[in-house]
């Protein structure tokens, strides 16, 4: 396909300018009988980006965007000064201050407002109108209006989790609550429904509409079902109520996980154990010699709990972390969960989890409760080994007197020495083979050989980054040179930042006709959103094993989201912490990124993917089987501590307190948190914590569907058998071999079967589609389970 790109005249980025830009693009994807032009310029409602692109693939050096000198820079693309052609050209804005995200919100909610009311005054009685006008004219201009104004909102709603500013991360979480608000309110205007439904209807022969198009309208008919249209308008209105407060409820509570930066002081003494190059790079406290502060994210509270030898230090964190929203958040939780399973009572379900999980490939609550009780069942014997194996490391490593009680904030510590011991693996020592800036360019090599891509680093100014650590790319099609989307890397901790890691989608996939019928496609974008540690003047910034697995995920929903290939934004790459509507089923959302994950245990993977900081030397393939054989360390453990977060939220969101759980009645939400943690994960929570109150997933999009995290790996052990045998070629010579050239082959089946088709395809029948036969739980059982539990 001939590369194609449209743009429009200027450069708009105020309000005022936006307000003056024509809405050009109303009607949906006719026949696709001729190619879409393509185009990542500006969409209707803003004007595009100048900027700089990349011409020819050759080897040149760009710096890192992290100065510290002992960072080693990038090893991709030279940029090429005048070349547009890769760029994003959308015309998002990501650094708006509050003034202006809020008259750019305005701006969007009186377009799309707009919009719907033509549709809801267009003619599809018409005797004489053609499926396709009635289908354009009604379908087809709902879907350029949500594309549009879903592609415009992220530049309302990045902010509150990336800004520096406070005043505009404070106004960009207003904006995500009225953006919330305005979608979900589109498919509550009764007089939209009737006219989509009435549109339907008129159409005499749909035969003319592809399958995207017959699914796309089926599916905004049942949203509006799901959200009360066939109710009472009394009802409808308590529903809208719900509604907000809902969201009200759960961007304040998000919001104060992101304010947060809550410390813990510790002299150094307290930090015995930890390597000397963390402690040194940690802020010392002002007026208190040789006292440090500790953030809360995970790269400094993770080396705490596993690396310091004073079980108080390990107490005292743990306990700030787990504790320091409880005071406000526990109300807000209880009082969504209360909310949401009064809505889902409201539309006629037995609860929240009745609701969510209608629309997922697990169908009911019984579904995930037997899976969930199964894997609990066959974890059991081996839990009880774990947890004797670290009671025995306590009784003979450490010189606590309370050998026999195994406390939470033991268990990192102790898992610690047991997998050094039983593996002859160090931690410190083998994060020295993973430079940040190495593992980078490692895995983005690594997906461009199995997904058949090619990656171009763009200038930042030009890709229109919102903060200085920010690095931008193109992606390409590695044969035909098609430009197919762009990701943005944005790793570091930094105040007021997300304080997870994660994904979120900047622009969706769709195709829309422009004012003269011809089909233009729009290319998606994402970023990941990171908390890594940057690098000191003596080290550069080196990754644990575990953030390296963790990164290799993330980037496995980059490919998801920027390789999605869709008609309409609905089916494009997103997940509910979005307030703008699409997305796979989520219980499908991690497959394809897990599936990736566990490549990292490979061999010839793990070869690419280490580098000594100081050497150059990749680990040793005995080191590697060690690591790949660590793999199975305490699973059971983690498994069922993973198990006690998911049964929790179905608790919650099964019905209200008082809750009763293994014969136990009138337990409050956090008695249950303590009494089901200590039954499933084998091991009881610290007094005065509570994990839930500061647990993103509850208000990120992941409630009543946590489990789906563990359902979703299930069937990527299935799909990851297609590259049992398959390795890498070598990084210093062209493939040659049988194995190498099936490799890239498998990958690009996985890319067009399971990235590709976003939600366009059920998830069911993209896992037959790649796999040839129905999904299995086999592999996962068989790689999973430890021998002594099958």
């Amino acid at each position: 396909m001939a590369l194609v790109t449209v743009l429009c005249r200027g450069q708009i980025t105020t309000s005022a300018q936006f307000q003056q830009t024509t809405f050009r693009f109303f009607c949906s994807p006719s026949s696709f009988s001729r190619h879409p032009t393509v185009v990542h310029s500006a969409s209707a409602f803003f004007g595009i980006r100048n900027g700089l692109t990349y011409s020819q693939r050759s080897r040149s050096i760009m710096a890192s965007t992290d100065s510290k000198s002992t960072e080693r820079p990038h090893k991709r693309l030279k940029h090429a000064a005048g070349d547009k052609s890769i760029l994003p050209q959308t015309g998002l804005v990501f650094t708006m201050d509050a003034a202006t995200i809020s008259s750019t919100l305005e701006s969007i909610t009186t377009r799309v407002n707009k919009e719907l009311a033509t549709i809801e005054s267009c003619d599809v009685a018409s005797s004489s109108a053609s499926t396709r006008q009635l289908y354009e004219s009604s379908f087809g201009k709902l879907n350029a209006t949500l594309s549009f104004a879903s592609r415009e909102s992220t530049q309302c709603t990045l902010p509150s989790l990336v800004s520096t500013d406070a005043e505009a991360r404070s106004a960009s979480a207003e904006a995500k609550k009225k953006l919330q608000k305005m979608f979900d309110g589109i498919f509550c205007r009764k007089p939209l429904y009737e006219k989509l439904s009435c549109a339907l209807e008129s159409c005499k022969d749909t035969s003319d509409l592809s399958d995207q198009e017959k699914d796309f309208h089926s599916r905004i008919l049942n949203r509006f079902r799901r959200n009360g249209l066939d109710l009472d308008e009394k009802s409808q209105v308590a529903l809208a109520e719900m509604d907000s407060s809902i969201t009200e409820l759960a961007v304040r509570y998000e919001q104060r996980l992101n304010e947060d930066v809550a410390t813990v002081e510790f002299s150094e003494a307290e930090l015995a154990g930890l390597p000397k190059s963390f402690v040194d790079a940690l802020p010392v406290v002002a007026g208190k010699d040789k006292c440090r502060s500790v953030g809360m994210k995970a790269p400094l509270r993770v080396p705490v709990m596993q690396d310091a030898v004073a079980a108080s230090t390990r107490q005292r964190m743990e306990l700030v972390s787990e504790s320091r929203f409880n005071a406000l958040n526990t109300p807000v939780l209880q009082k969504l969960a209360e909310l949401r399973n009064a809505r889902a009572k409201l539309l006629g379900y037995a609860s929240h989890a009745h609701y969510m999980l209608e629309v997922k490939m697990a169908g009911t609550p019984a579904t995930v409760d037997d899976f969930l009780e199964k894997i609990k069942a066959r974890l059991q014997g081996q839990l009880e080994m774990d947890l004797a194996a670290l009671k025995h490391i306590k009784a003979t490593k450490t010189t606590d007197t309370d050998s026999d009680v195994l406390h939470s904030y033991d268990v990192g510590f102790l898992g610690r020495i047991l997998k050094e011991e039983t593996y002859d693996l160090n931690e410190e020592q083998l994060r020295e083979y993973f430079p940040l800036q190495h593992v980078i360019d490692s895995v983005l090599a690594i997906y461009e050989e199995l997904l058949g891509l090619r990656f171009e680093v763009l200038d930042a100014t030009a890709a229109g980054v919102w903060h200085p650590d920010v690095q931008a790319f193109a992606c390409l099609d590695a044969t035909s040179g098609e430009l197919i989307g762009h990701f943005y890397l944005d790793l570091f901790s930094r105040e007021g930042k997300f304080g997870h890691q994660c994904v979120v989608p900047l622009a969706p996939s769709f195709v829309v006709n422009d004012t003269s019928g011809a089909p233009v496609r729009h290319l998606p974008s994402c970023s990941i959103l990171g908390n890594m540690s940057k690098g000191t003047d003596a080290r550069p910034a080196l990754l644990r094993f575990a953030e390296v697995k963790t990164f290799f995920h993330e980037f496995g929903h980059v490919a998801h989201a920027v390789l999605t290939r869709v008609d309409f934004s609905l089916f494009s790459w997103t997940w509910p912490m979005m307030p703008w509507p699409g997305g796979v089923e989520q219980d499908y959302l991690e497959v394809p990124s897990m599936a990736f994950e566990q490549m990292v245990y490979r061999e010839d993977v793990l070869q690419r993917l280490s580098s000594h900081f100081e050497t150059q030397k990749p680990l040793d393939a005995a080191t590697i089987a060690r690591v790949a054989r660590a793999k199975g360390h305490l699973s059971a453990l983690r498994y069922r501590r993973f198990l006690a977060q998911a049964m929790f939220d179905m608790f919650i969101h099964g019905g209200n307190a008082p809750y009763t759980f293994r014969g136990q009645t009138g337990l409050d939400m956090q008695s249950l948190w303590t009494t089901l943690h200590a039954d499933v994960a084998g091991y009881s929570p610290q007094p005065g914590t509570f994990f839930p109150s500061g647990w993103y997933h509850m208000v990120i999009g992941y409630d009543a569907g946590y489990w789906g995290y563990l359902w979703s790996e299930v069937w990527a052990y299935d799909a990851l058998q297609k590259f049992d045998g398959l390795t890498l070629r070598s990084t210093d010579t062209a493939a040659t071999s049988d194995g190498a050239s099936t490799l890239q082959a498998v990958g690009v089946q996985y890319r067009k079967c399971l990235l590709e088709p976003g939600a366009s395809v059920s998830a069911t029948d993209m896992l037959v589609n790649f796999l040839g036969r129905p999904p299995s739980m086999d592999a996962f059982f068989r790689e999973v389970m430890p021998p002594e539990s099958k």
